[in-house]
């Protein structure tokens, strides 16, 4: 009877200890979700930490001061309340939202289809105006067998890509300067005098920002 209950006791501990290694997520009916990321290299969050925000809904609700990742994974919002960290997804269709940082970090899903990409995928806007610049991140779960080994080594594969936003319609561009100028060419005179005024690394966000911006405000 012994061996029984002590059976018993570690089969208990052993779920527990499975159960607290996951991570555990609610849906927009508080139902409680467990994640399957603990044996996973790398993460699926564009940023671990939990950041305040505000969230824009398709049905024209704002939520201001709102704890928020975005799970690029997914490719889905979630947020937490101040009183736990459990994490949750909100029953309303997201349409855009903010981190407010610093920086502050702008996203929005309403912009047209793009081939590759995931249905309503939020992307990053780094510089609006006639021509906007666009950032999407992308995570896929990858599965490498280790060499010699019949163990399987999951992990997150990281990824972006850029577009230009411009008359409704997107436009893939690469992050190097080449394609950058060839999709803002009918302001060739002015850009060029910018840019031997001021020293620019078209591998920088920031910078790429800048560049945009200066392009927009003409």
């Amino acid at each position: 009877m012994k061996i029984i209950l002590f059976l018993f006791a570690v089969s208990v501990l052993v779920i527990n200890n499975k159960v607290a290694s996951a991570q555990v997520m609610r849906d927009g009916n508080n139902k409680t979700i467990l994640t399957k990321d603990a044996d996973v290299e790398g993460s699926r969050y564009l940023n671990d930490k939990w950041a305040l925000g505000s969230v824009s809904t398709a049905n024209g609700k704002k939520l201001e001061n709102v704890y928020l990742k975005y799970d690029v994974y997914e490719n889905k919002l979630i947020f937490k309340t101040e009183n736990s960290d459990d994490e949750q997804t909100f029953a309303d269709l997201v349409k855009s939202f903010t981190f407010k940082g610093p920086p502050v970090r702008n996203f929005s899903n309403d912009f047209p289809a793009v081939a590759g990409q995931k249905s309503n995928v939020y992307y990053e806007v780094l510089s609006t105006g006639k021509k906007s610049l666009l950032k999407s991140y992308g995570k896929e779960l990858s599965e490498i067998k280790t060499y010699g080994s019949s163990e399987t080594v999951k992990k997150f594969e990281e990824s972006e890509s850029y577009y230009v936003f411009a008359d409704g319609k997107m436009l893939p561009v690469k992050k190097n300067k080449a394609s950058m100028l060839a999709t803002l060419s009918d302001k060739s005179d002015k850009i060029d005098q910018f840019l031997k005024a001021v020293n620019l690394n078209f591998k920088n966000d920031d910078d790429l920002k800048k560049f945009f911006d200066f392009y927009n405000g003409l």
